[in-house]
């Protein structure tokens, strides 16, 4: 069964595949919440994947608004047929399941917005949230149990399916899986196209290839597809379940019980002022006047559904989360029902006009849209519309911003914030720690939300244009063997052996001369004769080496040292770890 874990909103009422909403309740198809998305493929293996906006830990004053965070857990290798796209320079991403479903993820404010697709292999293997997916409709609100579920108050099915702290997904999945077996008969699946290359492959579920776009002649702005999947695999983190590592939980009110909203809300918000502004914003949208045309768009009950949204959390901010719900409706249409679709004299299909008039959150009324892409404002830039060329960027933190050495490399810092630009002058502005020295280097643009510097220490600033600067953050590349470093300070260790510039624990032996160690209690500044006194023996069960980490079921031993050793059959049973004189354990 294809197994997808999330949780949204207990007020949520779930009219339809597109989940959107607050953080307390689990479906079994994507989700920990509205602002937070993970999810792993149980039917083909055991990867998780997880989009965050909102951060392990659980806020009790107002929402900040964070920038996406992407993680991929893996055990092994990625699940074959799963790919992870991003649109629009990080304004919309779109995962692709082994099963031929797909994700569509769209970041809105403090929230994401999720749009689920199944595919005919996913036809009433799927339970939770996003309902069985039978065709009816009027069940999908269906408990653990079986029991269907009054739609008008569904707080029984949100509780059945909340997200337990063991189940919970945050930090990967260390269960058993039971991979479905091969369905493959050895016949071969192809797609053929007029002007196109036959494309064949043994499993029925198409990536769709070239043939996933048809033909358009309007020109405009690229709309940039960029393939991330590579790019999450190298940056993945493997799943460390036997190991004396505390796993990371994501918090929330287990116990949260919604009680209800009604008009007038408590800022004065009425059921007529709701309505209206819906209306109005859908209707002044070209996106929402061409996507209305569509019979298949259900203009009506999204219209519904932006109500209900400003009833339950007292807020107009979901007016742009109605009008994206239509288009993604609208663009769902269009890729499947081409008696929409046009043919030019050539005999080639081409999208139907109302492609070009859906873009990103409408050019947040700061630009037009233009054979579906903005053109900005004076004064504006990104892909919406939404960054004020004369601002500079909001950088919200950096990942991993202490960089331990002696845990592996350095390369760069994954810098996470708001309204970077994908310019030339995008540019990282360092002030180095040891001498207050500037230094300036090209930055790696990746999404508006997110790019990457060089690996100095020191104090770092963003700059779109080279000449604004953002407001600093501290980063830090340290050898923990030398010093222990938190977010504020970084102190000198006291019980290791600092010899020729560079650090060795305590007992640790010289790399050129076996009989001498490192003793902290004789000398910290030389290698001491190794003599009987010093040799503590110690036993550790191996079990198995995960990047520069042996993990044993005790200790998690560090791998220094170049190249990655191997573990082979000890001799008293268990494992060993073979070394070939290039690492050391730590």
């Amino acid at each position: 069964m294809l197994n997808l874990s999330a949780c949204v909103n207990p007020s949520m009422i779930l009219t339809s595949l597109h989940l959107t909403r607050g953080r307390n309740r689990q479906i079994h198809y994507s989700l920990h919440r509205n602002c937070i998305l993970r999810f792993k493929v149980q039917y083909f293996g055991d990867d998780v994947i997880v989009l965050d906006v909102c951060g392990q830990k659980r806020s009790t004053g107002k929402k900040k608004r964070r920038p996406l965070t992407k993680k991929l857990f893996l055990n092994r290798e990625l699940t074959p047929g799963t790919s992870v796209f991003q649109h629009r320079k990080g304004k919309k991403y779109e995962i692709n399941l082994p099963t031929g479903g797909q994700v569509i993820i769209k970041p809105q404010g403090q929230f994401i917005n999720v749009w689920m697709k199944g595919s005919p292999l996913d036809q009433e293997n799927i339970e939770g949230l996003c309902g069985n997916f039978d065709g009816d409709k009027d069940n999908d609100l269906v408990t653990k149990a079986g029991k269907v579920v009054n739609k008008k108050q569904p707080d029984e099915f949100s509780r059945e399916w909340r997200v337990l702290s063991d189940e919970s997904l945050y930090s990967g999945f260390c269960g058993q899986v039971t991979v479905a077996e091969d369905q493959s008969s050895g016949s071969q699946y192809c797609e053929c196209g007029k002007r196109l290359t036959p494309q064949c492959r043994a499993s029925p579920v198409s990536d769709c290839g070239s043939f996933s776009k048809a033909s358009s002649k309007k020109k405009g702005k690229s709309k940039k597809l960029v393939d991330i999947t590579q790019e999450l695999i190298e940056e993945s983190q493997a799943m460390i379940c036997e190991s004396t590592i505390t796993r990371i939980t994501f918090e929330f009110n287990i116990t949260y019980i919604f009680i209800g909203a009604t008009f007038p809300t408590p800022n004065g918000i009425t059921e007529e002022m709701a309505r209206n502004n819906c209306t109005s914003f859908i209707s002044l949208s070209s996106a929402g006047n061409a996507c209305q045309a569509i019979a298949e768009v259900d203009t009506q009950g999204n219209l519904e559904n932006c109500i209900d949204d400003i009833r339950i959390t007292d807020s107009m901010e979901w007016l742009t989360t109605a009008l994206e719900a239509i288009q993604e409706q609208c663009l769902a249409v269009i890729e499947t029902d081409v008696t929409l679709w046009k043919v030019d004299e050539g005999g080639i299909p081409e999208l139907p006009e109302v492609i070009e008039a859906i873009c990103p959150a409408d050019c947040n009324k700061q630009g037009t849209c233009v054979n579906g892409s903005c053109v900005c404002a004076a004064g504006f830039d990104g892909e919406d519309c939404s960054v004020s060329v004369r601002a500079p960027p909001e950088v919200e933190g950096v990942v991993s911003a202490l960089c331990d050495l002696n845990q592996g490399p350095c390369p760069f810092f994954l810098v996470q914030g708001f309204g970077f630009l994908d310019y030339p002058s995008l540019t990282c502005h360092f002030t180095l720690a040891e001498n207050n020295s500037m230094v300036n280097t090209t930055a790696i643009f990746r999404s508006e939300e997110e790019m990457s510097c060089p690996a100095y220490r020191g104090s770092l600033a963003i700059s779109n244009d080279g000449v604004t600067l953002s407001l600093s953050v501290r980063v830090v590349v340290y050898d923990s063997l030398c010093e222990v470093c938190t977010d504020t300070a970084c102190t000198l260790r006291n019980d290791v052996c600092r010899i020729n510039n560079k650090c060795y624990a305590d007992g640790f032996i010289n790399p050129t001369n076996a009989n001498q160690i490192c003793d902290v209690t004789s000398s910290k500044t030389q290698w001491v004769t190794l003599n009987i006194q010093n040799i503590v023996v110690k036993n550790y069960l191996f079990i198995r080496i995960i990047g520069q980490i042996l993990v044993t079921r005790t200790y998690n031993i560090t791998i220094g040292g170049t190249g990655t050793p191997s573990l082979i059959p000890g001799f008293a049973g268990g494992n060993a770890i073979s070394l070939d004189g290039n690492q050391f354990l730590s």
